[in-house]
């Protein structure tokens, strides 16, 4: 079941993130992106003026079946030499988890 899932969590001072919720997109897919992403271990706290906060961040999980047109899975890809991109432009350089 292909599609897109929006979490939103709280980051606190120390970088340990809680509180997961699906903001949008199917919720069997949420379960699944919250798991993924709950396992992604610590992330960068906010910081203002120096000071760490605690802050919330959103984060988009794509979900797509392999063999569906996905340019980034190796089995539909005629250079399986270069790893996959974000579509921010970032190149991909492992799985977080």
């Amino acid at each position: 079941m292909p599609g897109d899932v929006i979490v939103g969590f709280i980051v606190d001072k120390e970088g340990n993130p809680a509180n997961f919720q699906r903001v949008s997109g199917d919720s069997i897919l949420g379960i699944e992106a919250i798991r993924v992403i709950s396992n992604c271990g610590r992330r960068h706290s906010g910081n203002q003026n120096g000071k760490k906060l605690k802050s919330m961040l959103r984060q988009k999980v794509v979900f797509k079946i392999a063999g569906e047109g996905n340019k980034n899975d190796p089995e539909n890809s005629k250079n399986n030499d270069q790893p996959p991109t974000h579509p921010g432009g970032r190149t991909v350089d492992k799985l977080c988890c």
